[in-house]
């Protein structure tokens, strides 16, 4: 079996808030089908702040229950000239959640998932014989126009790992990581001397870092020759990172197999 690249999942993201609004009007079988809605996209605040790592995991985990589309929560803005919470109906709300969950699967930037934003609901009226395919579409084409008009950026996935290695190998597992775009977490000493090997120095020690996914694509291959075949990692997905210029070039260039 043959495979390809490593595929990397991805996602975009705002980077201000995006305001759009439709009204649709259509008579279907002698039914009249009328939407007004007027959406607003905010982004969420900075994904990576090094210098409060509790408001880092609050957004990390608000980026993934949005990857997970079904979490993401409809605020509704209600002002003094009308309250919006009594005026809409649950199964609107439903239907709008599940129009604005298909505009956000495929980002106008370069069609990947967008996230990391919330969805506040400004103005909406329906008609009371309006349906469920109708509204929804509504929903979707609002959500869209909204996209398109937006300023949007790129998010990369970025791994935690976790190194496990002999300190003898520590200098050059560092070397190579560092030309990966890694950020350097703790290092700690997990084992005494021996280690089964004939390493000539002493224990095993375990190195933490943050290091983007598209980096790693032959690191397993690369961490066991570096070290003699006596090292090992962990990895888990950590956060989600915005991409400056170059990176996106370079991603999208990898993307299209340009660079492969």
């Amino acid at each position: 079996m043959t495979t390809g690249p490593l595929q990397i999942a991805y996602c975009e993201s705002l980077t201000e808030v995006a305001t759009a609004s439709v009204d649709l009007r259509k008579t279907i079988g002698g039914v009249v089908n009328a939407v007004r809605l007027e959406l607003e996209l905010r982004p969420l605040q900075p994904l990576q702040k090094k210098d409060d790592q509790q408001h880092q995991q609050h957004h990390q985990q608000q980026l993934h229950l949005l990857s997970r589309r079904k979490d993401l929560q409809i605020k509704v803005v209600n002002s003094r000239e009308r309250n919006l919470s009594a005026a809409l109906r649950p199964w609107h709300l439903k239907w709008l959640r599940a129009g604005v969950f298909k505009a956000l699967e495929h980002g106008p930037l370069f069609g990947f998932p967008v996230t990391a934003l919330e969805v506040a609901l400004v103005d909406y009226q329906a008609a009371s014989r309006t349906t469920e395919a109708f509204f929804t579409h509504a929903a979707t084409q609002c959500a869209l126009e909204a996209l398109r008009s937006a300023a949007l950026v790129l998010l990369e996935p970025v791994m935690r790992l976790e190194i496990t290695a002999p300190e003898s190998s520590l200098g050059v597992i560092l070397a190579d990581l560092s030309s990966r775009r890694c950020e350097f977490g703790d290092s700690t000493v997990v084992g005494g001397g021996g280690g089964g090997g004939g390493g000539d120095g002493g224990g095993q020690r375990m190195l933490v870092a943050l290091v983007p996914l598209a980096e790693l694509s032959t690191y397993a291959t690369t961490l066991r020759r570096v070290s003699s075949g006596m090292a090992s990692f962990d990895m888990a997905l950590h956060s989600y990172r915005p991409m400056d210029q170059t990176q996106t070039e370079r991603a999208i260039r990898a993307i299209s197999g340009v660079d492969y």
